[in-house]
């Protein structure tokens, strides 16, 4: 059924946009590993679309003023430039803030996010470790 919501042939109730929070809350958290399972079935022009539509879901996790920002290279680079700009906003919160604050913000928005504990500490070491390179 999720297919039929990301390719528009059916909408949520009251026409509700089609965003990623939406499609976790109605297809549960295993939603992008049922779709590529399902993906491996379509042809190549109707994968294709698909993937465009997932393309577009993943940008409704942005604001349109972070989508300004990070989009200017085109929709397929917008996470790595969010997670990019993530990363030096960090790097300057840890330097002023010191570690033991940077791990309890982190923490608090990894929350606020729905981030596992691995992507935290992925988040949090990644961090870290380009300290001293930026």
């Amino acid at each position: 059924a999720l297919p039929i919501f990301l390719l528009g042939e059916v909408q949520f109730k009251n026409k509700a946009a089609v965003k990623e929070s939406h499609i976790e809350q109605q297809f549960g958290a295993s939603w992008k590993k049922d779709l590529t399972e399902y993906a491996a079935k379509l042809g190549a022009e109707e994968k294709k679309i698909l993937e465009r539509q997932v393309a577009r879901l993943n940008a409704t996790r942005y604001t349109t003023r972070e989508l300004a920002n990070f989009g200017g290279n085109g929709p397929s680079n917008i996470d790595a430039a969010a997670r990019g700009a993530m990363v030096c906003q960090a790097i300057g919160f840890l330097n002023t803030q010191g570690e033991q604050a940077f791990v309890e913000h982190v923490n608090k928005e990894a929350r606020i996010a729905n981030w596992s504990e691995s992507q935290t500490q992925q988040f949090i070491q990644e961090v870290k470790s380009s300290k001293g390179k930026k």
